[in-house]
Order: structure tokens, then C-alpha cells, then sequence
């Protein structure tokens, strides 16, 4: 439809307060839509409180409920691992906690991070014959038909960062999964609140995500309705962009970079992986976009130097010294033959923000002195 002779005038009219104003009507190339219409504050009180209930201490365990049998000794317990870095130390701590129990826990990973090879590192910890199988973060659509062989021949398996569902009783499948959908959205929805409340309100963001690790998508559902709940009328994801899994630690600040470029009403990146930000700063200083805010999904080492400077808002504190251990919790409940919900997501939800973070920033436990309490549930 062409414009009527009115709203010609109109629009030259506006074009010519854009001239004399620059300053007001121009595209930084960084902000958002709504960052550069003015509009009435957004009350995001309720982001600040949650904010401040998230970054207070001390912070429970999260589990509560003590082991009440027998954990048995001497088991054998394979870990199939993730193949990426992050992953290493959940395997140092399963070991520690394995140690512990007087288990005897070994650690398989996949030579790459394709379905063949995740596969046939499941099948080889089930060549092992071992007492139980820990799986951390291979979906039961690239094992095949390893569950149900695991079942068939009674040998359980716990799981960790999965889209599965613990299994019925009688059915193959993990029987816990731990860190799965329900406190992973947890988390997205924490960082939320403090995007709202860091961004006044007014948010355009980028998510990036990862394919290779599916649970990163329930990071998005909770980021998504967490900016629902705080501001739902002027925060969104406005795009969502993928790394391939082999740009970690390499080019992958550089690719997000570009995404940001081309990406003009966003002003605001949520990196589903803090290990993305490697280089990211400076490189967004270097194109001119430094006015974007980043948050992270955990503020793991990689990151608090950032955190700590105001480069970096803030991010769901990472259970960086922990992982292991509450991973272990419930492998610890199937061994004793007890309900293993209690593992269920278990780990509690932290913001990490320059206020609450150490000098120097180093990684601390979300619990003071995890590893005696976890024995203290276990009977240890």
C-alpha cells in the first residue's frame, strides 16, 4: 500500500528531527529496539529481590534426605564422560567421591563428539561388565540401543545433564538425572532476573547455544520464561545462535562477534557456556559493541576475572568443585537400593555478580564444606 499525502508528511517530518538529532534517533549498531525508544521505567523489583535472594549466603546443600541403608563397597563404576574440557572436572570429583565409598571408579571418553563415538565409548564401558554406569550428558537418541542392553543385563544407569526422563520402575533408561531439564531451566530462569535487572527492563538478547549438548535448550526455556516473569513486555530472546561444539577454546568468540554485527536491535548476548567468552571482551571492544551486556550461564574460572571488572554482568554460579559429588549422590542412592529423586536437579540456584564475588575472584563452593555433608547423608 502506498503512503497516504499525511503520512508522507509525517514521515519527512520524522526524518527531519532524525537530521537535527542524532544523538536521539541514531543506531549505535549495538542497542535495541527498545533500548532506543524512550518509554516509561519498567518496575523490575521482583527481578531485584530474586537477585538479592540468589546472591546471599550461606547456601544450603540441597539435599536433605540421609541414605538409611547399607552403600555398598567395592563397586565397579564406569563414568562415560562429555568429550569437551569443561567436563574434565566432574570426572576428577566422581573419582574423589568414588574414593571415598571405597568404589572403584574409571573414566571412558568419546574419541570425538559424534553419535558413533559416543556410542561405542557407552559399549565399551559395557564390555566392562561393571557394577553400574554413570552417563553424563549422552542422549538416549545417540546410545542406541545401549540403555536398553544395560538393562537387559542389570546393570543401572545414572545419568547427568539429559533431556531423559529417569526411567519406570521395569524400564530401561536412567534411573536418575541428575542436573537434568528442571534445574537447568532453574538456572536460565535465575539469570533472568538479573538480566532484568541489569538491562532496566529492556532487554533484546542473543541466546548462543550449543546442539552438540541438547540440555542447553532447556537454558533457553528458562531464560525465556524467566524475562517473561520479570518483563514481559520489553525483554525477549530475539535470536538464538549455534556454535559447532570444535569452536570452543578456538574461534568461537570470534563467531559470535560476527553474529553480533550483523544482529542490529540486539543489546544483550547470553553465552550458554562461559568457556565461549574466551577472547570475547576484547573482541567486542575491537568491533565497537562494547555497550552489549553479557551474562553467562556459569561463572566458571574462565570467567570471574570478567565478572569481577563489570566486563561480564554476572551468571548462575557454577558447581564447579561440587559437580561430581552431587552427580555421585545419586548413584550412591541406586547403589543402596533408596529413592534416588533426592538427586534429582538437586544442585541450588547462585547469581555470581562483581558484589558477591571474591578478590582474587577464584572458584568457591556453593556449600561450605560439601564434601562432609555429602558423607554425613551418606553415613560416611
Amino acid at each position: 500500500m502506498r503512503p497516504t499525502t499525511n503520512r508522507k508528511a509525517g514521515l519527512i517530518a520524522a526524518m527531519t528531527v532524525c537530521t537535527l538529532a542524532l544523538a536521539a534517533c541514531g543506531n549505535s549498531g549495538s542497542g535495541s529496539s527498545g533500548a532506543d525508544e524512550a518509554g516509561p521505567p519498567v518496575d523490575v523489583s521482583a527481578a531485584t529481590a530474586k537477585v538479592q535472594e540468589l546472591t546471599a549466603s550461606p547456601t544450603p546443600l540441597g539435599i536433605s534426605v540421609p541414605v538409611d541403608k547399607p552403600i555398598p563397597s567395592d563397586l565397579k563404576v564406569i563414568l562415560v564422560n562429555c568429550v569437551t574440557s569443561f567436563c574434565k572436572p566432574i570426572g576428577d570429583q566422581v573419582e574423589t567421591a568414588g574414593e571415598a565409598l571405597g568404589w572403584d571408579v574409571s573414566i571412558i571418553t568419546p574419541s570425538s563428539g559424534n553419535a558413533a563415538a559416543q556410542q561405542n565409548a557407552f559399549k565399551s564401558a559395557l564390555s566392562q561388565d561393571p557394577d553400574m554406569i554413570m552417563n553424563y550428558t549422552y542422549e538416549s537418541t545417540v546410545l542406541g540401543d545401549g540403555y536398553r542392553e544395560a538393562f537387559d543385563r542389570g546393570i543401572p544407569v545414572v545419568s547427568g545433564g539429559v533431556l531423559d526422563e529417569p526411567a519406570a520402575p521395569g524400564q530401561p533408561g536412567p534411573l536418575v538425572n541428575f542436573s537434568g531439564p528442571p534445574g537447568v531451566q532453574a538456572q536460565g530462569a535465575a539469570v533472568a532476573a538479573l538480566v532484568a535487572e541489569r538491562t532496566e527492563g529492556r532487554a533484546d538478547m542473543l541466546f548462543v547455544g550449543l546442539p552438540a549438548f541438547p540440555i542447553i535448550d532447556s537454558l533457553e526455556k528458562g531464560m525465556k520464561s524467566g524475562l517473561e516473569e520479570y518483563c514481559p513486555d520489553t525483554c525477549q530472546v530475539r535470536e538464538r545462535y549455534d556454535l559447532p561444539v570444535e569452536s570452543i577454546g578456538k574461534n568461537a568468540a570470534e563467531l559470535i562477534v560476527n553474529r553480533l554485527r550483523a544482529s542490529k536491535d540486539v543489546d544483550s548476548v547470553f553465552l550458554s557456556a562461559s568457556v565461549m567468552s574466551l577472547g570475547m571482551v576484547n573482541a567486542l571492544k575491537s568491533a565497537g559493541l562494547q555497550d552489549i551486556k553479557i551474562f553467562t550461564a556459569y561463572a566458571e574460572d574462565t570467567v570471574l576475572p570478567d565478572i569481577k571488572s563489570g566486563a561480564i554482568e554476572g551468571a548462575a554460579k557454577s558447581p564447579g568443585l561440587e559437580n561430581g559429588w552431587y552427580f555421585m549422590d545419586g548413584a550412591v542412592r541406586v547403589a543402596a537400593g533408596v529413592d534416588p529423586a533426592p538427586s534429582n536437579s538437586a544442585v541450588p540456584n547462585v547469581l555470581v555478580t562483581a558484589d558477591n564475588l571474591g578478590n582474587p575472584p577464584v572458584t568457591t563452593p556453593i556449600t561450605d564444606d560439601f564434601e562432609a555433608k555429602f558423607l554425613e547423608l551418606w553415613g560416611k
